[in-house]
């Protein structure tokens, strides 16, 4: 449906500059009267995008999974669930735009060393489940969202909180997370 929408933008745009070209009508000027036909589009896409979960599904279950050490995945228009299972996981990098991003990690175990696991967004919420025992320094921040870090709560504008887990200074299995969110909540469990 996304790749529809994308299509018909495309077409739109591309017949309006001919129409430009042609002086039957000012782009400008007809940009200037129509752009927010625009942003009904756009809504319309992501509302029919959204599916509802099943009463009682996890976010889980819907997810994709991987046994990766790395994970490197980014979404302009789209949600990201994915559940690693990886048994020597190295930390990568999620990105969303407009679209929510859920990583399970519950069931991974960290790699020896220090690794950087990168996880940013402007719109829409991110969520982590770390392992039991992951070794973890967390950096959390959103300009406009609620931070929710191991039961810590912090909201507002322009909240940022800046967690270690008990374990990390003298573990030898550990990662480092960065966590940015623009407009949406933060939580880590």
């Amino acid at each position: 449906m996304r790749n529809f929408y994308w299509g018909f933008i495309l077409i739109l745009f591309g017949f309006l500059l001919l129409l430009d070209n042609l002086g039957a009508i000012d782009f400008k000027e007809f940009i200037s009267d129509y752009w927010p036909l625009l942003l009904i589009l756009w809504g319309v896409s992501i509302l029919a995008r959204r599916r509802p979960r099943p009463a009682g599904a996890s976010p889980t279950e819907t997810s994709s999974q991987t046994e990766s050490e790395l994970v490197h995945q980014s979404s302009v228009f789209g949600n990201i669930d994915v559940k690693v299972t990886s048994q020597q996981f190295k930390g990568g990098s999620i990105s969303t735009v407009f679209g929510e991003s859920f990583l399970d990690l519950s069931s991974t175990k960290l790699a020896e060393g220090e690794h950087e696991l990168r996880v940013h967004g402007v719109f829409g919420d991110s969520r982590i489940i770390l392992p039991a025992d992951a070794a973890a320094a967390i950096s959390a921040s959103s300009v406009f969202g609620e931070l929710v870090i191991f039961g810590q709560r912090k909201g507002g504008f322009s909240s940022e909180i800046q967690h270690l887990t008990p374990n990390y200074p003298q573990a030898t299995n550990r990662m480092k997370i960065s966590i940015t969110r623009v407009f949406g909540n933060i939580n880590v469990a």
